[in-house]
This record gives structure tokens, C-alpha cells and sequence, in this order.
């Protein structure tokens, strides 16, 4: 009964058990945001925006950006000449998320 049972338990190791290596494939690295500067100005002094919020000049385009450290008019004393933000994070929704914000001037 022994060497039944043995016997048993041998081939079910050795049918899991096979000559074949694995390929280990590596995990995909987390993407990080890389921090960029950017053009920033107040709705207020964009013509097709006209009232005060916070926008990015992504891609030659002026974006809302949002930023939990942001109030609704930051650069509204910068007037038109607008302010120099460092920011890292992503375009979603028309708007520009940012994960890090630093205001340069």
C-alpha cells in the first residue's frame, strides 16, 4: 500500500515538474512624470477665456490647470504677462492635472 501511494505521489510531482524553462519576464517600470516649465496666465487675460482661472500653455495651447495647491486666481495679479509654472502630471479631460506644481515667477 506504501509504494502505491508513493508511486502515486511520484508522478504527480513529476508530471508538474518539467525540462522547459520559464521566461521571466521583468515588470514594466511605474512611468514617472517629468517636470517641465510652462507659460501660466489668468483666464481673465485670454480672450476666448475671459474670466479668472488658472491656464497652462500646453502644446501652444492655453489649458486649465489644476493643482490642489491652486486657488481660482493665482495669476491674476501677473496680468498679461502671465507667470512661469514647473509642473509634472498629465492632459485628461482638456485639462492639465498636475501631480507637482512650483510657481517660478
Amino acid at each position: 500500500m506504501k509504494t502505491l501511494i508513493t508511486l502515486a505521489l511520484s508522478s504527480l510531482l513529476a508530471a508538474g515538474c518539467t525540462s522547459e524553462k520559464q521566461e521571466v519576464v521583468p515588470e514594466a517600470a511605474p512611468t514617472v512624470a517629468v517636470a517641465q516649465v510652462h507659460d501660466a496666465i489668468c483666464g481673465h487675460a485670454l480672450p476666448e477665456v475671459g474670466k479668472c482661472g488658472n491656464y497652462i500653455k500646453i502644446d501652444g495651447e492655453y489649458v486649465v490647470l489644476e493643482h490642489p495647491s491652486l486657488g481660482k486666481m493665482d495669476y491674476c495679479g501677473a496680468g498679461e504677462a502671465g507667470a512661469k509654472v514647473k509642473v509634472a502630471g498629465e492632459l485628461a479631460d482638456g485639462k492639465f492635472v498636475a501631480v507637482s506644481y512650483e510657481r517660478i515667477n
